[in-house]
C-alpha cells in the first residue's frame, strides 16, 4: 500500500514533464478564424459604362458574401519577435501567409463578376444595336421594333448565342476591333435581310454608314469595358477582372506606398500581380492598433510560457523527491508550490478552455472591418493557445494529486 503513493509520484512528475513539452511544441498562438468579403465592394472594380452600372453583383454570384476559412499559427520565435512589435514578423506570419489562402477564393469571385459583366455588356450591346437598326429600318409605324423582334423569333436565347458567340472572337487569341466588329455587322446584316423579306424593313436598309454605326458603338462599348489594346488588338478576357482589380488598387495606394512597388515586375503574370497589390492594400489599411494588440498579447504569452514552464518543472521534482523520500515530509518546497502551482492552473485555464470559450461563445461572432475599406467587411476570431493542450494535462494531474492525497491518508494512517 505504500508503495502507491511513491507510483503516483511518478505518475504525477511524468505529467509535468508532458506539459512542460507540450508548452514548447505546441504553437504558442494559433487562430481558427472566417473572414467575409463584401461582394458589392468587389463589384466596383468593373467599369461603370452604360451596361455594366446596373450589373447586380449578389445575383450573379448568388450571393452577398464570400467567405474564407483561415487557419494560422505563431511558433515560439515568431511570438518572440512579434512581442517588439516586428511588424515583418507579423504581416510574414499572420497577414501574408493568410492571405494567400482567401486570394483563390477572391479571385474566382473577381473572374465570376469581370466575366460575366463583359457577357453581360457585350449582349446588351448586341440587342441595342439590332433593335435599333430594325427600328431605322421598319418602313411604317405599324409595327414597333420589339414587335418586329418578337415577330423574328428574336427572342432572350437569340442575342444570348449571338453575344456568346460576339465573346469568343473577343476571347480569341489575336482578335482585334476590326474583327470582332466584322462580327457584329455581319450578323446585324443578316437579321436586316431576314426582316426585309419578311416585308418588315424597307429593301437595301442597311447601308455602309449604318454598319459604319453598328461597329462604331461596338469599339465605343469595348474602350469603356477597356479591353482594347493601342494597336486595335483586344486584351484577353481572362486578364480583364485582374486588370480592373490593379487599376482599382493602384489607384486606392496611389501615394500611399512608391511607384516602384505598384509596377509590375518582369515576368509577373496579372494574376500574380493583382494578388501582390491586395496584399499590399490590407498591410497599407492596416492600423497600427492591430499590430500592438499582438504585441503585447506576444508579450504576455512568452511571459506565461517560460514561468509555467519553471513551475511545471518545480512540480516534476517535487515529486521525484517524494518517490525517492516517502516518508519524509518537505514543508518549504510543499509550501512554496501549492500556491505557484494553483497559479499556474488558473492561467492555464483561463487561457486554454476560458479563452476559447468566451472567443466562440461570449463576445459576438462578428468583428466589424468593413470601415477599413478593404474588400474584407467581417471576421470571425477564435483565437487558441498552447495552454488548451497542458489545460487538459493539468487537469489529469489534479486528479493524480487528489487520488493520491487519498491513498497517502490510507496508507500511512495505519503506521
Amino acid at each position: 500500500m505504500k508503495w502507491l503513493p511513491r507510483i503516483f509520484n511518478l505518475l504525477i512528475a511524468a505529467t509535468a514533464v508532458v506539459a512542460t513539452v507540450l508548452l514548447f511544441s505546441l504553437p504558442p498562438l494559433s487562430f481558427n478564424s472566417k473572414v467575409v468579403l463584401d461582394v458589392n465592394l468587389i463589384s466596383k472594380l468593373v467599369p461603370d459604362t452604360e451596361y455594366t452600372k446596373d450589373v447586380d453583383a449578389p445575383e450573379l454570384l448568388g450571393t452577398d458574401e464570400i467567405q474564407a476559412g483561415i487557419k494560422f499559427s505563431l511558433s515560439l520565435g515568431d511570438v518572440s519577435k512579434a512581442k517588439d512589435g516586428d511588424k515583418e514578423v507579423i504581416n510574414e506570419r499572420i497577414l501574408k501567409n493568410n492571405l494567400d489562402d482567401t486570394l483563390q477564393i477572391f479571385d474566382d469571385a473577381i473572374d465570376i463578376l469581370g466575366d460575366n459583366s463583359i457577357r453581360k455588356a457585350l449582349k446588351s450591346t448586341v440587342e441595342t444595336e439590332i433593335t435599333n437598326q430594325i427600328d431605322s429600318a421598319k418602313p411604317d409605324d405599324s409595327m414597333t421594333a420589339d414587335e418586329i423582334k418578337e415577330a423574328l423569333g428574336l427572342d432572350n436565347a437569340y442575342f444570348t448565342i449571338f453575344s456568346n458567340a460576339l465573346y469568343d472572337e473577343a476571347n480569341r487569341s489575336g482578335a482585334t476591333v476590326d474583327s470582332v466588329g466584322a462580327l457584329i455587322q455581319e450578323q446585324t446584316g443578316e437579321t436586316i435581310l431576314k426582316a426585309e423579306k419578311a416585308g418588315m424593313a424597307k429593301s437595301g436598309a442597311y447601308t455602309d454608314e449604318q454598319k459604319n454605326a453598328v461597329k462604331t458603338n461596338l469599339t465605343t462599348i469595348l474602350n469603356q469595358l477597356e479591353m482594347v489594346n493601342s494597336d486595335g488588338t483586344l486584351k484577353p478576357i481572362k486578364d480583364l477582372p485582374y486588370l480592373y482589380f490593379i487599376k482599382f488598387v493602384k489607384n486606392e495606394l496611389k501615394n500611399k506606398v512608391s511607384a516602384a512597388e505598384l509596377q509590375q515586375k518582369a515576368g509577373e503574370t496579372n494574376r500574380a500581380y493583382s494578388d501582390r497589390l491586395l496584399e499590399d492594400y490590407v498591410l497599407t489599411l492596416m492600423p497600427d492598433m492591430f499590430y500592438d494588440v499582438v504585441k503585447y498579447i506576444s508579450l504576455g504569452i512568452l511571459i506565461s510560457v517560460f514561468v509555467l514552464a519553471a513551475i511545471w518543472i518545480g512540480l516534476a521534482a517535487y515529486e521525484i523527491l517524494c518517490f525517492i523520500f516517502a516518508a519524509k515530509k518537505i514543508p518549504i518546497v510543499k509550501g512554496l508550490l501549492v500556491p505557484l502551482f494553483s497559479l499556474a492552473a488558473i492561467i492555464q485555464i483561463a487561457l486554454g478552455f476560458v479563452l476559447t470559450g468566451v472567443f466562440k461563445y461570449v463576445i459576438p461572432e462578428k468583428i466589424d472591418i468593413s470601415k477599413f475599406n478593404i474588400p474584407l467587411k467581417e471576421a470571425v476570431v477564435v483565437p487558441r493557445t498552447f495552454a488548451l493542450g497542458t489545460s487538459i494535462v493539468l487537469i489529469v494531474t489534479i486528479a493524480l494529486v487528489i487520488a493520491n492525497f487519498v491513498i497517502k491518508k490510507i496508507a500511512y494512517s495505519k503506521k
